[in-house]
């Protein structure tokens, strides 16, 4: 599977802008806007939206650690296999993916409340052959 990628890093908001409109997201930088969002453990995520529509920017963390080429491979082929999120593209320390909107971070009363279900979905995700 050949996964979309443009050279890059994002550092700033300007570089978030210019790596998601480089990778076709957005047809422009021009009216873009970026806010935080909370819940990553080792990486930095962000909303970047036109107003009309939005991704997640993920930039990543704890290089070294972990396999981000193989992560992206898994979650692109987990992505096409349920549909969503859908996987838009990579750059150099990140991915931009759909951002799903009405969705929100668990914290530690509702893990607890969907442990069972969040065993279940980690079980498929480790068994899954990308």
């Amino acid at each position: 599977m050949a996964l979309k990628r443009v050279a890059g890093a994002a550092g700033d908001e300007a570089s978030m802008f210019d790596l998601v409109t480089r990778l076709g997201v957005f047809a422009s930088a021009e009216g873009l806007s970026s806010t935080p969002v909370t819940g990553g453990i080792t990486n930095k995520l962000y909303r970047v939206s036109d107003g009309a529509s939005s991704v997640l920017v993920r930039v990543f963390g704890a290089e070294g650690l972990i396999d981000r080429e193989k992560e992206t491979r898994t979650f692109a082929a987990v992505s096409k296999h349920l549909g969503k999120p859908a996987f838009l593209g990579r750059f150099d320390n990140g991915r931009v993916e759909e951002f799903l909107e009405n969705h929100a971070t668990l914290g530690l009363p509702g893990l607890r409340a969907h442990a069972k279900g969040i065993a279940g979905a980690l079980r498929f995700l480790h068994d899954f052959e990308a």
